[in-house]
């Protein structure tokens, strides 16, 4: 894992405890290898606790508790981002009580979530092919709905069809009939009905 500038300036101010920027500057210059070991060596000791965004506009990452240190690493675990101080208004040891029962609770819940996670994993798939099997369904329905309007559309216009050869032989029958009572008025041209 990679030590951070960041990290490293962090376990300046938070844990060897010194504020100014450049003595900070100077101790890391003069005590680089050391500080990585003992940042490395904390997060060997320490104990993950999540994976995700903590808090509003940070990076997905992974946290890790080590005694009353909250220590931060990348998303894939490469660089050792940041330290910080995990603080309440207790004395250092019942802060060190606090953060390990509130890390049993995590790990507990984390137990529980893999469990959760899994049957949910199980019940999701089963759902997914009911759903996909539904909507395949759907599809063929579709295509069948499809198929009955267009073959309603052709019955439509065979009835227009059929409906228009007997009013065609109607019309050349009444067109006989009318010659047969004019007679000789019959002209062919337009004429009064009735």
């Amino acid at each position: 894992m990679y030590v951070t500038e960041h990290i490293a300036l962090r376990y300046c101010q938070r844990v060897i405890g010194i504020q100014s920027a450049p003595e900070c500057k100077e101790y890391i210059e003069q005590n680089r290898p050391e500080i990585e070991q003992h940042i490395l060596v904390m997060f060997k000791k320490a104990t993950w606790i999540y994976c995700g965004k903590i808090g509003e506009g940070n990076p997905k990452s992974n946290y890790y508790v080590y005694e009353n240190y909250l220590l931060v690493a990348d998303k894939e675990n490469e660089n050792a981002v940041t330290l910080a101080l995990i603080k309440y208004p207790f004395p250092r040891a019942t802060i060190i009580k606090v953060v390990k029962d509130l890390t049993r609770e995590i790990k507990r819940k984390q137990a529980k979530y893999e469990k959760v996670a899994a049957v949910t994993d199980k019940q999701m798939a089963k759902e997914k092919a009911k759903f996909d099997a539904l909507d395949q369904q759907a599809n063929e329905l579709r295509k069948q709905l499809q198929a009955i309007d267009q073959a309603k559309k052709e019955s439509r216009h065979a009835m227009v069809q059929i409906r228009a050869k007997p009013e065609a032989l109607e019309e050349e029958i009444r067109e006989l009939a009318f010659q047969i009572c004019y007679g000789s008025y019959y002209t062919g041209h337009q004429r009064k009905s009735g």
